[in-house]
């Protein structure tokens, strides 16, 4: 149990800062624009590569969830098929994932300071990382709000629009306002993933300390008596600490994947608390690292106790007899 709580630790320090890197990437890669503009109110602008959209905020299960309006042949928000029938969306991974939701199941959305549902069929997934968010056709969203066909209140945009009259916007999005859950993570919690490795490292370090001392102790007469027979010490500590090496193994062969089963379900535990989404990633060199720092741990520990047995003196074989 020991070992398990070390790994724990160990790879909790080793896979935050992947998975906040992971997560950049993501949501880099689905951004919709490099701006978001969110107006207060409908704004033409001469910038002919911009192009509207409507958005609306609404909560599911207390949670701030983005309704977006776009156009079926969006040159910026293309996921390959956007359903016409407006009861039917498309949702964003992360808010499947944190719910557990799946194609085929009905959301309900309310208004936060309002009385009002809708429920939706979630008939496909958005590859969009930045938020939980929902997808519909531009003129679904219009029908769905009771509000104008022409309406709009965002743009999409990879310029800057600089013909919009400040007064009228609301909001502008850029890729740092994209990755800021990331980015708070980073600020508040980065010091603590190297210190949390060095912890287990530490810890780990002592059970292996504590179980070949142990082992060595019980067998400190046996020890003795090997030496007076002319066994060399590299002899003696091979026979003695290949125990606690097989033992090392066996439990982190065992333990590695335990603990990143249960690191997974703490990871999502700790997301559910939170705003928005971060899907949990263990990146592939993880898994050599933690066997390489267990391994090399118990050689220090090894080397250490070589030494101890060193010290066994003969006269240990000849105590307790009869």
């Amino acid at each position: 149990l020991g070992i398990l709580f070390a790994n724990i630790l160990l790879l909790f320090g080793l896979i935050m800062p992947p998975v906040l890197d992971n997560f950049k990437t993501e949501v880099l890669e689905t951004k919709l624009a490099d701006y978001q503009y969110i107006l207060k109110t409908p704004t033409l602008t001469e910038n002919e590569s911009a192009e509207s959209f409507c958005i609306a905020s609404l909560e599911y299960d207390a949670e701030e969830i983005s309704v977006y309006g776009i156009k079926a042949d969006s040159e910026y928000a293309d996921f390959g098929y956007l359903p016409a029938y407006r009861k039917n969306v498309l949702v964003s991974e992360g808010f499947l994932e944190k719910y557990g939701l799946a194609v085929g199941d009905k959301i309900t959305l309310h208004e936060k300071y309002g009385d009002k549902e809708y429920t939706f069929n979630v008939f496909g997934t958005a590859d969009y990382a930045a938020g939980l968010a929902v997808f519909m056709d531009k003129t679904s969203f219009n029908e769905t709000f009771d509000l104008d066909m022409r309406f709009f209140n965002g743009y999409f945009s990879n310029e800057r629009l600089t013909d919009l009259d400040p007064e009228a916007v609301s909001t502008v999005i850029t890729e740092h306002d994209l990755t800021v859950i990331a980015d708070q993570l980073n600020d508040s919690m980065g010091f603590m993933f190297p210190l949390m490795g060095g912890f287990s490292l530490a810890l780990y370090m002592l059970l292996v300390y504590l179980l070949s001392k142990m082992i060595i102790e019980k067998n400190a007469q046996s020890i003795s008596m090997l030496k007076i027979l002319g066994y060399t010490p590299r002899e003696i500590s091979s026979l003695y600490n290949s125990a606690t090496a097989i033992a090392v193994g066996v439990s982190l062969i065992v333990t590695i994947p335990i603990s990143a089963l249960i690191m997974k379900w703490l990871f999502y535990y700790y997301m559910h608390e939170m705003s928005g989404w971060v899907s949990f990633y263990i990146a592939p060199w993880i898994w050599p690292e933690m066997l390489g720092l267990g391994a090399a741990t118990y050689f220090i520990v090894h080397l250490i106790q070589t030494k101890r047995l060193g010290r066994i003196p003969l006269a240990q074989a000849l105590k307790n007899m009869e």
